[in-house]
């Protein structure tokens, strides 16, 4: 190699790169045509002038989504699949997607390991195995089976 020649990055990384930056943007992109949706028809689910005099007043997540939002409780899950129409269900649904976007990049990364034998056995294959559980374990968190509780 010539001192002036820049390395190629491996190919696992690239793919990572471009399929999480991919999915992240589109995410993001939803997520912005949602919150101006929100900003120019106001808020249907939750006022957000309430959220913001709940929040300055120091009242908890919880209490504000009790007693200001449409649902009377917090919401969990992927709720913003009934609220499509919504700015602030368009905007979830975009975030979602930008996360997403993270947990694809990873089992992308993990079966792009598999097509080079100095990648997949390298330190014994142990890059392959931390692959593979942090896939899963981003899997687990973005379906809401694994969550650290606050």
């Amino acid at each position: 190699m010539q001192r002036n020649e820049i390395p190629n990055p491996p190919v696992e990384g690239r793919v990572y790169g471009e399929i999480a930056a991919l999915i992240t943007i589109v995410g993001i992109v939803i997520a912005l045509i949602g919150v101006a949706i929100n900003l120019t028809k106001g808020g249907e689910l939750l006022d957000t002038s309430k959220l913001i005099q709940g929040l300055l007043e120091g009242r908890s997540p919880h209490e504000i989504w009790k007693t200001d939002s449409v649902f009377k409780a917090e919401p969990h899950g992927y709720w913003f699949f009934g609220y499509l129409s919504t700015g602030e269900g368009l905007s979830m649904a975009g975030l979602a997607i930008a996360c997403w976007g993270g947990v694809i990049g990873a089992w992308s990364i993990f079966l792009a390991m598999f097509r080079s034998k100095e990648v997949l056995l390298y330190k014994k294959g142990l890059y392959p195995v931390l692959a593979f559980v942090i896939s899963v374990i981003l899997t687990l968190a973005a379906l809401g089976i694994l969550s650290i509780r606050h």
